[in-house]
């Protein structure tokens, strides 16, 4: 009883349709005695993944049933105030165009987005895999300063190259 308390503590905080999911959700959980020993010192990190394989797939969906072309989807800010493209603008298309099986077109509308998927895909492995086991893995790459500078000076450069208007950058616009 106490968890719960200190749970729906910690949810408060959240908006209320939040904090009833967590609490709900949590309820049940603490009804399965061979589930709660498992569960009872992951229960945020458990949270955390589920919100987010819950996002994850609503996202998928939506991207796979509408095509990210039409009035649905949110515009650039940066290119609807300047005209430039931003390191952003056409991931949405991309990840359309990815779930459709498109890699060619989603490669033409972002291919910084296409090619950092591989390292989000394995960012997500092993922080779902540290959640449900007990041998964890430790990712010191993506914590170097190292590695974060150069994904910066990358995302940096691209913005660059994207918006120069000579023929071998034009290919990299969206």
């Amino acid at each position: 009883m106490d968890q719960n308390r200190f749970f729906y503590r910690y949810c408060s905080y959240r908006s209320l349709l939040y904090s009833r999911i967590c609490v709900g959700f949590w309820w049940i959980v603490d009804e399965l005695p061979y589930v709660t020993a498992i569960v009872s010192m992951h229960k945020k990190a458990l949270t955390q993944f589920i919100l987010v394989t819950v996002a994850v797939v609503v996202l998928s969906l939506l991207y796979f049933l509408f095509p990210a072309t039409g009035y649905l989807y949110p515009r650039c800010i940066f290119h609807s105030l300047t005209g430039l493209d931003c390191p952003g603008c056409g991931s949405q298309r991309a990840a359309s165009a990815l779930l459709h099986g498109k890699l060619l077109q989603a490669l033409d509308y972002n291919i910084l987005f296409v090619l950092m998927l591989p390292l989000i895909a394995y960012s997500a492995f092993v922080f779902s895999w540290n959640v449900f086991s007990n041998k964890k893995i430790r990712q010191p790459i993506f914590y170097s300063p190292v590695f974060v500078k150069t994904i910066l000076c990358l995302v940096l450069v691209f913005w660059i190259f994207r918006n120069i208007p000579f023929s071998p950058f034009t290919w990299l616009r969206a």
